[in-house]
């Protein structure tokens, strides 16, 4: 082991963000869950989006049950889709999106029912609070 050892250099790093997502070795495919995440996060500072997302209890929502909130709610998450061209969203039905609407405010903990205190923070289940 008289010679040197001769250090290769190592690869490039990726020269932007997006090179960096290109290079992902395991691809991951975007679900409705992702993309109704993005859209709620976007709308959450829109005072009319989150009114709708507010109530707790029946009396307190805004169209008059929380199946026409998290509707109205569906809506804008769809019209958002429209305006920035998120195919995964522009034509689902609202249904979905309602329930992925849902499935999204219980993972950071804002479910009505996380909210009221009548559900854990961990649950994640899809029923319509």
């Amino acid at each position: 082991m008289t010679e040197a050892t001769q250090l290769r250099a190592p690869p490039p790093l990726p020269a932007t963000r997006q090179d960096l997502v290109n290079s992902r070795l395991l691809k991951h495919t975007r679900t409705i869950l992702d993309h109704v995440e993005d859209m709620v996060i976007v709308l959450w500072d829109t005072p009319e989006f989150k009114s709708l997302c507010d109530a707790i209890f029946p009396s307190q929502t805004k169209e008059g049950s929380f199946i026409l909130d998290d509707g109205q709610a569906a809506v804008m998450i769809r019209n958002l889709a429209k305006e920035r061209d998120v195919p995964e969203l522009m034509d689902q039905k609202l249904d979905a999106i309602v329930h992925a609407l849902r499935i999204v405010l219980k993972r950071y903990g804002q479910g009505r029912k996380q909210r009221r205190g009548d559900e854990s923070p961990q649950s994640e289940g899809g029923g319509g609070d």
